[in-house]
């Protein structure tokens, strides 16, 4: 139309309207290449009409245009044309690129709303199953499951720590079958199992992979190259407890700010209930054994049933029961598990060099963390690192005479007695102190 209309008209038609409609309609239904070409296009239309007419081989009648001759009426014409596309082209192509870029973000903003509606709603329904479930593997497996169905994450494991502080094993996953065993590591040993558990435990914050390590000993890796995990340590303020980590497997996929911090939330709520159901396990205990010690027919049968307590109760690997005589202030040890003779008459004779002897003046427990590292127990330390203990905690018992002894529950591994181990042997001190009246 534009090529017609300077044909039959020149400038007094409607051709140069069609053309500078053809360049502005370009910009803005396709992009800037088929914009420019189009441009390009009417540009050439332009001079090619504009040559046909000077040199006569198109005849345009001075009653429709009486410049179609005149070049500078073409040259002012095609100036006025190119500038005015231009002009068109820039500030649409601007326009439409703002647009652009607008629609853009709120895509990702309604994205990222999304997401964090879906982790919200998984946050409500793994908070929910806290409250109501009091089994500590069905928990953590629910809540693997449900982080699965509720934010789409290609694999979710949790890993708790033994009593040594140092083993991680796979307790509960969901998404992928996986062999257990590959998922097993040590905090003291280095690229072994999923590194990104060990580092988030290590430094008792959030890990994300490959960002903060490639984890390359992951089982993950050789199936998932392009993954991108999360490792969250589920931790309380007295004692390590575990670690969540969640997997995306697509290439494309990440874990924004909002995300993580939501993630670290649910961490957060998991390590408190499991910290709550290990009390509740405790009293558990308690309950059961109280029987036993309010009616043990003897002595011997007493220590016997508080050793088996204290086992139970505390994790511990050894047990001694000391008796102190105020008259003599002597030291005897009735009963005792795990450990040697001669360290216990060793310390019989020598107790007012080991730690615990602070009840005799502060009748409150003892705890020592690491036997290797404690300065409090430099003179014994020879004699504890050879029996192979590594942290202990002394509860003193009492009657209505007053302080009469002590028990002491002794791990293997260097670590914390957390406040509900100091509240079950706080528990546990007052059924004695009853059974011995």
């Amino acid at each position: 139309l534009g090529a017609v209309g300077m044909a039959l008209a020149s400038f007094s038609g409607d051709g140069r309207i069609f053309l500078f409609a053809f360049v502005v309609l370009s910009a803005v239904f396709f992009e800037r290449r088929i914009s420019l070409s189009a441009f390009a296009l009417s540009l050439l239309t332009l001079f090619i009409v504009g040559y046909l007419q000077l040199t006569g081989v198109l005849f345009v009648p001075v009653a429709r245009q009486a410049n179609a001759t005149d070049l500078g009426a073409w040259i002012s014409g095609g100036l006025a044309f190119i500038i005015l596309s231009v002009a068109a082209l820039i500030s649409i192509s601007y326009l439409l690129g703002a647009l652009g870029q607008s629609l853009a973000e709120s895509r990702r903003a309604l994205g990222r709303e999304g997401r964090v509606a879906k982790i919200l709603r998984t946050l409500s329904e793994v908070n929910q199953l806290i409250v109501r479930e009091r089994d500590a593997s069905a928990l953590l497996q629910q809540a693997c499951e449900k982080l699965i169905a509720g934010r789409g994450y290609s694999f979710v494991w949790i890993g708790l720590l033994e009593a040594d502080g140092l083993t991680l094993r796979l307790a509960a996953s969901a998404g992928l079958t996986v062999d257990a065993a590959q998922f097993a590591l040590r905090l003291d040993r280095d690229g072994i199992g999923p590194t990104c558990a060990a580092q988030a435990l290590r430094s008792r914050t959030s890990c994300r992979v490959p960002e903060d390590d490639p984890c390359c000993a992951c089982p993950l890796l050789s199936r998932h190259p392009q993954r991108a995990s999360l490792a969250l340590p589920l931790i309380r303020a007295d004692r390590d407890i575990g670690v969540l980590v969640v997997d995306h497997t697509a290439p494309s996929s990440f874990f924004d700010a909002e995300e993580i911090a939501l993630l670290k939330e649910l961490a957060n709520d998991l390590a408190y209930a499991l910290d709550i159901l290990r009390a509740e396990e405790q009293q558990r205990a308690l309950v059961e054994v109280s029987g036993a010690l309010l009616f043990a027919r003897d002595e011997d049968m007493l220590w016997m049933e508080v050793i088996t307590a204290v086992q139970k109760i505390l994790r511990a690997d050894r047990v001694a029961i000391y008796r102190h005589d105020r008259e003599t202030d002597r030291l005897s040890c009735p009963r005792y598990h795990g450990l040697s003779a001669e360290y216990v008459n060793e310390i019989n004779r020598r107790f007012h060099s080991a730690p615990g002897s602070a009840i005799l003046s502060n009748p409150a427990p003892v705890v020592i963390q690491d036997v290797e590292s404690d300065p409090a127990v430099a003179a014994l330390r020879a004699w504890m690192l050879r029996e192979g203990f590594r942290s202990y905690a002394v509860f003193p018992f009492y009657t209505s005479k007053g302080m009469s002894g002590a028990f002491v529950a002794y791990r293997n591994a260097p670590g914390p007695f957390t406040s509900s181990d100091l509240n079950a042997g706080g528990t546990l001190v007052r059924m004695i102190g009853l059974a011995l009246e």
